[in-house]
């Protein structure tokens, strides 16, 4: 959002567009993410990122953004990802200290088998839509604060999944029996609050966010029924509330270095039995160095702990808890303002107290991005 923040005269004069196309090619150690059968596959990787907008410097500013993102596995095509997001966002200034602005999200998801935590699909194929509006109110109280309140309402829609025929268990001359997939479709509501402080090259933010999520066909939980299967069809409609707190800092020490961290507190309750009530804690850590004029070295490193309320079933009966390490390094080396090219090597963890839910996999590419 802070592209969207800067007051000045009034007028609507229009920018030139720029679009940035991307493709990579890459090896994946763990493309299923197991963990006793790793599979090994190459893939390329294709972006897209194109924009256009008003005058950064004037009083209102229209922008508009498409990003996309393409995972082609050729070994195992099965496993194929796709990403894409338009943004539209408009910013009006009522005073150079007071600003009103409405962003629209639409993004589109199409990903099979696994999501990117190594959980199991609930579907054949997951192809998903979802539509996000927000407003905000910001204010500057000064040239190095801002206080922004928003909210918003958000739409997800799921590709349904047709009913399926399985034979009787207990009678193989039965009629079959039909395996029915509820909708996974929701919407939901969200208040925000942000306060920002920059001082010279360092930037602080604080916010927290309330969300609500409610499901328009699926279930509540019963208690154990991620371990058990069992849910009694007298159940709710599954509804989820998220209390979200964020905190980065920044600092620029040089105009070679530069270093981020953030840390964020996320509480997510199913108010029926709990069932998928959890507590998740991340870190973030991000160094900059800009290598002699010759390259741009980003290390990046992130932690995520996640508690569930939930009992396993394992002997000692602690808490459901995940944990994801991820660590990666990147060299960037622009050769024209409108050609460069990247290198990228990642390593990303995945450990639990449940057995079987846990992977390592470690990824590698190299790429070239054209800007026009």
């Amino acid at each position: 959002m802070g592209a969207l923040l800067s007051a000045g005269p009034s007028s609507f004069a229009i920018a030139g567009p720029s679009i940035t196309v991307g493709v990579a090619l890459g090896t994946d150690s763990n493309v299923f993410l197991s963990q006793t059968d790793p599979q090994h596959s190459l893939f390329l990787q294709t972006t897209l990122k194109a924009s256009v907008e008003t005058d950064a410097t004037q009083t209102q500013r229209l922008a508009w953004t498409l990003r996309g993102l393409s995972k082609h596995y050729l070994q195992y095509g099965e496993a194929d990802k796709l990403f894409g997001d338009s943004i539209v966002a408009y910013r009006y200034a009522l005073h150079r200290s007071l600003l009103l602005g409405l962003i629209q999200t639409f993004s589109y998801t199409q990903v099979q088998l696994l999501d990117t935590e190594g959980n199991t699909l609930p579907r054949e194929q997951f192809v998903a839509y979802a539509n996000e509006l927000r407003g905000y109110v910001q204010a500057l109280p000064t040239l190095e604060t801002r206080v922004t309140l928003g909210g918003g309402v958000r739409y997800k829609d799921m590709k349904e999944t047709a009913d399926q025929l399985i034979p009787d268990p207990t009678d193989p001359a039965a009629p079959p029996l039909v395996l029915h997939f509820p909708s996974l479709d929701h919407h939901g509501y969200f208040l925000t609050a942000e306060a920002g402080y920059r001082r010279g090259s360092g930037l602080a933010n604080l916010s927290y966010e309330y969300a609500v999520t409610q499901y328009n066909e699926t279930q509540a939980n019963n208690q154990h029924t991620s371990q058990t299967g069992v849910k009694l069809v007298t159940n709710p409609l599954l509804d989820l509330i998220q209390h979200t707190a964020r905190v980065s800092l920044g600092e620029s020490f040089t105009r070679w270095i530069a270093a981020s961290i953030e840390g964020q507190g996320r509480w997510n309750i199913d108010p029926f039995e709990g069932d998928l009530t959890y507590r998740q804690w991340d870190g973030k850590t991000q160094v900059d160095l800009a290598l002699a004029g010759l390259a741009r070295w980003t290390n990046v490193a992130s932690y995520r702990t996640r508690i569930y309320a939930e009992r396993t079933a394992s002997a000692d009966s602690s808490d459901r808890r995940e944990r994801f390490v991820d660590a990666t390094t990147m060299l960037v080396r622009s050769w024209t303002p409108r050609l460069s090219s990247s290198l990228q090597y990642q390593i990303s963890r995945k450990t639990s107290n449940v057995a079987g839910d846990r992977f390592t996999t470690r990824t590698a590419l190299i790429g070239m991005e054209v800007s026009y």
